[in-house]
């Protein structure tokens, strides 16, 4: 399989798609997954991910099923339509030229009209999107796109000087429609009355104005404390690490709010042993944000409970100081385990995917059977897969729910677990998971933390039995195998095959299965091409087993 490169560009869009829909998750990480995976140098061999070789073919020859054929087609669709909203703010008018035509012939096959959005319509939602983010986003993935519809043949939609009324052109003529009439329109009931309605009330405030409005940013500004170390306080800790945000790139700059005794691998992440146990808690240091800016938190209650967010000019940043400062409140606390804090999880998982792939060479992680992180939103979940794989048994994660709830939290078994770093160990380490720390709307501007849930969870945290949870999941290889063949089993995790593949070791022998699901002939051709590269790298004549199902290799 040939290396992959992800372009900056590609990599700025992809961070907009996901932020403004959660249905491409798997892609993007699956793209991230290989580049990270992949020695990448300027060799011709290597496929650059980018504008000019993003197409759904593409897509489906990387990553094989891991979506349907259509999210694939609508995955590259948002692309191009996020490309031209990025450009456009740049006036790079040569590009944009060709990519409008594109889309334009899109719509022409569907026989149907391309909705462009005026560039002051687009401020407006932005900022109401801050307030009525559902029916926003909605909305956006009207402007340029020829996979939905456009059977009223609007060509503008703008904003109205008259209350609750959009502008739009049909025919090159201008006209208004009502907004409440154009929602129901374009997506029938996926909203309520009441949704609509508030949408409007936004809109309307906005537009016309109002003596009682009051914008989102005149909330008032909590002020941190000067700093001080003390890892016990997680309300005060929490605030010291997320007065800025720390991008990928950036997070050496939190080190005078952590521990002076931690250690620094030589992939930049940092860590820490304490005492002798089997298990490794993580948490990542970079935020979602592209920039380094300052955070203006505020700081509310709801229902008994004290919450952070911000004013709305940026992320809080939660997603992952909230794990930072549980891992801080465990580790003053003395709790036996090796504790990471990783850089550019936010990026793929880049640091955890580093060492990963130079496990070996890490001693002190010999031998580790858990591993959890301290990554995932609201306050239930304790996570058994991660990217549709199954990253710890049912019965670790039953014991480490029972374990926290008798601290009167209500954890429970979660299979919808997307990413975070312990997926890059799941074939090193038999039980992975994560664990919900009490945040929402991460990666947005409405982000909020629920502290008073965080300093329960360190509390909880603190009094599980670490020893006591279960474990069952098996791995793939085991101590004798990863001596004999880790160059090899590392260099095999790097290709990408058409059909299906697992590499497992035990008692000494290393197995390659690829279950035959793609039936393609030149597909299956080119993976017998890549494992006899493979083969021929390693010195290595196996013998080979076929059925009408598989094709079996033991080394």
């Amino acid at each position: 399989m040939k290396a992959i490169y992800i372009t900056k560009e590609a990599m700025d869009i992809f961070d907009s798609i996901e932020s403004q829909d959660e249905s491409y998750p798997k892609i993007i990480y699956g793209l991230i997954k290989l580049m990270n995976r992949n020695t990448v140098s300027a060799a011709d061999g290597r496929l650059t991910i980018g504008k000019d070789a993003l197409t759904p073919e593409v897509l489906k020859q990387l990553l094989g099923d891991l979506e349907t054929d259509k999210n694939y087609k609508l995955f590259v669709n948002s692309f191009f339509i996020n490309l031209i909203n990025k450009r456009e703010k740049k006036e790079n008018k040569e590009d944009m030229g060709f990519y409008k035509n594109q889309l334009q012939k899109q719509a022409d096959q569907m026989n149907t009209k391309l909705m462009k959005f005026t560039d002051d319509l687009w401020v407006l939602l932005d900022k109401i999107s801050r307030k009525s983010s559902d029916i926003v986003w909605a909305i956006y993935e009207l402007d340029s796109n020829a996979t939905i519809p456009n059977k009223l043949g609007i060509e503008e939609l703008g904003i109205s000087d008259m209350n609750s009324y959009f502008s739009i052109k049909r025919g090159g003529k201008p006209g208004q429609m009502k907004i409440a009439q154009f929602i129901r329109y374009y997506f029938k009931d996926r909203f309520t009355q009441i949704d609509i309605n508030r949408f409007i009330s936004e809109y309307n405030k906005i537009v016309v104005g109002s003596d009682n409005y009051k914008p989102y940013v005149a909330d008032k500004i909590l002020k941190p404390r000067d700093f001080k170390y003390e890892p016990k306080n997680v309300r005060e800790t929490f605030i010291s690490l997320v007065t800025e945000t720390y991008p990928y790139g950036h997070e050496d700059e939190l080190l005078p709010y952590l521990p002076k005794d931690l250690k620094k691998d030589k992939h930049g992440n940092y860590y820490m042993v304490v005492g002798d146990s089997d298990t490794v808690f993580t948490c990542h240091l970079d935020t979602a944000s592209r920039t380094k800016s300052k955070v203006n938190l505020v700081d509310y209650n709801k229902d008994g409970d004290s919450f952070l967010k911000t004013n709305g000019s940026s992320i809080l940043g939660a997603d992952d100081k909230s794990g930072v400062a549980i891992i801080l409140y465990m580790i003053a606390h003395n709790v036996p385990g090796v504790y990471w804090f990783f850089l550019g999880e936010e990026r793929g998982g880049i640091g955890s995917g580093k060492v990963v792939d130079d496990y070996l060479s890490y001693p002190f992680m010999k031998n580790k059977k858990k591993m959890i992180s301290f990554d995932r939103r609201n306050y239930y979940s304790v996570i058994t897969e991660q990217m549709s794989t199954v990253c710890c048994s049912n019965e670790f994660a039953s014991s480490l729910c029972d374990e926290l709830n008798k601290s009167g939290l209500k954890m429970n078994l979660d299979p919808t677990g997307i990413f975070t770093d312990s997926a890059n160990f799941i074939e090193v380490i038999p039980e992975c998971t994560n664990v919900s720390v009490g945040y929402f709307n991460e990666h947005t501007h409405d982000e909020i933390q629920n502290i008073t849930f965080l300093e329960r969870l360190a509390e909880a945290c603190v009094a599980v039995d670490w020893d006591k949870l279960v474990v069952k999941r098996k791995i793939g290889f085991d101590d004798e195998v990863m001596t004999k063949f880790s160059k090899l089993i590392r260099d095999f995790k790097r290709m990408v095959f058409y059909n299906m593949d697992t590499i497992k070791g035990v008692e000494g022998k290393l197995t390659i299965d690829l279950e035959i699901n793609d039936t393609d002939v030149s597909h299956f051709y080119k993976d017998m091409v890549a494992l006899q590269e493979l083969f021929d790298l390693h010195r290595l004549d196996p013998d080979i087993q076929f059925d009408e199902e598989h094709i079996k290799i033991v080394l």
